[in-house]
């Protein structure tokens, strides 16, 4: 029988690794430098310029034991989410957030999966994007954005929405060359979750509508009244729709 472990699954993964560091009964983790002898091909392998690629035995973890030099205790504010790093560059193309990405409809750069997929992207001022629309698959283009309202804007011929800014702390203990650490902005959150009246468990408004036909008999400039419940019905005022999740 098939199987697949799903991102969904390694999320919560990950969620169960960051709550054992605060939860009531927390785990305690170490990490520990070393050593305080050479590496050479006759005792561990490889040199110091060029140390073995770690490996999973008991016989080593003993040898770890024997070669510590020092252990620092991590605790919970040392440990955060983090997701792969993507930089703002001008002339470079994005992908849109999509939810339903798959091998029958791949983002623009040609993954499968929203995980892999560049729809986010980080500012040299460390602020964070959502892209929501990028122009059909076009290079941005334009200036760097530098709002942090909460509402969503186009800037580069890109539809875009703020996500939230790291603080100098989050920049030194979390970034690296390949992560960016996750946070959340309060401001940006509760106007997520109040948007035209949005209540649990569908809080927030849709931002963005695609359009899977452009349909027609639509008169250019003229209102239609706003899309509410399933669609059905809905029509399109030629400009952005107004939306509504009941």
């Amino acid at each position: 029988m098939a199987a697949i472990i799903t991102e969904k699954f390694r999320q919560h993964n990950a969620e169960q690794f960051f709550e054992s560091f605060s939860e009531a009964s927390a785990s305690t983790y170490y990490l520990f430098i070393g050593k305080s002898s050479p590496y050479t091909s006759g005792t561990t392998g490889g040199t110091d310029s060029s140390p073995p690629s770690p490996t999973d035995t008991v016989t080593v973890e003993n040898y770890k034991w024997d070669a510590m030099l020092a252990a620092k205790q991590i605790s919970s504010s040392d440990v955060a989410y983090v997701v792969p790093r993507r930089d703002w560059a001008n002339n470079t193309t994005y992908d849109m957030y999509e939810h339903d990405v798959s091998s029958t409809n791949q983002t623009t750069s040609g993954v499968s999966n929203l995980y892999d997929s560049t729809y986010y992207f980080m500012t040299s001022d460390y602020r964070v994007y959502k892209v929501l629309d990028n122009n059909g698959g076009t290079a941005y283009s334009g200036v760097e954005p530098t709002t942090t309202s909460s509402t969503p804007f186009f800037l580069g011929g890109y539809y875009l929405q703020y996500m939230f800014t790291l603080t100098t702390s989050q920049i030194q203990k979390f970034l690296t060359s390949d992560f960016v650490p996750v946070t959340t902005d309060s401001t940006v959150s509760a106007d997520a979750e109040t948007a035209h009246g949005g209540s649990a468990p569908y809080s927030g408004a849709p931002v963005k509508v695609v359009r899977a036909t452009a349909g027609s008999g639509y008169t250019d400039g003229t209102y239609y009244a706003p899309i509410r419940g399933d669609g059905n019905g809905g029509m399109f005022d030629g400009t952005a729709p107004t939306c509504e999740r009941k």
